[in-house]
């Protein structure tokens, strides 16, 4: 290798920092973002420390769809907490801390979450919906309606079994509508 020449390796990161020098600093952007409320800078901001937020709110949630509400939300903080923020100081640490705090609360809530609905599996199922439940009385009643005498087995059988009217069940049995429905409330 002559001399005075940058292996390939090293001439990649002095381009690198040659690219970083001409873009703006985080104190720039946030600065812009403040006074101007440049979205560009904003967004330059969120390019620049999506990956970092993105990757803690990961590994602390373990679930993408989690992780995708806590970066949101720390870029939110970002939002509200921009114009106290000096530019001096590392954003990226500063993210990062927010970042991790904001998944810890998110992983807390989503336990407290599936806390609940465990409970709410847990319960007993209302009976208007467990018709299937009454699967198991039916032998009982048919022993029960089988011990009860002809006159009264009837009308039951008609209007609770096979679902007909009272009208339809003194019809059929031939007595009268008011004196079959009186004798069944």
């Amino acid at each position: 290798m002559a001399t005075g020449q940058v292996p390939d390796s090293r001439q990649d990161a002095v381009s690198d920092l040659a690219a970083r020098s001409d873009q703006p600093s985080d104190g720039q952007l946030l600065e812009r973002y403040v006074k101007e409320r440049d979205e560009r800078a904003f967004a330059g901001l969120v390019e620049r420390y999506g990956g970092l937020v993105l990757g803690v709110c990961e590994r602390v949630l373990q679930d993408r769809h989690y992780a995708e509400d806590a970066f949101q939300a720390t870029f939110l903080v970002l939002v509200r907490r921009a114009d106290s923020l000096d530019g001096q100081r590392s954003l990226g640490n500063w993210l990062y801390a927010v970042a991790y705090r904001t998944a810890l609360k998110a992983r807390a809530m989503a336990a407290k979450r599936r806390g609940r609905e465990r409970q709410v599996l847990d319960m007993p199922a209302p009976l208007s919906e467990t018709r299937s439940d009454y699967s198991d009385l039916r032998p009982v009643i048919d022993e029960a309606l089988n011990e009860l005498p002809e006159k009264y087995r009837a009308p039951l059988v008609l209007c609770c079994i096979q679902g007909k009217t009272h009208q339809e069940a003194a019809q059929e049995l031939g007595c009268g509508h008011a004196s079959f429905a009186g004798g069944l409330e």
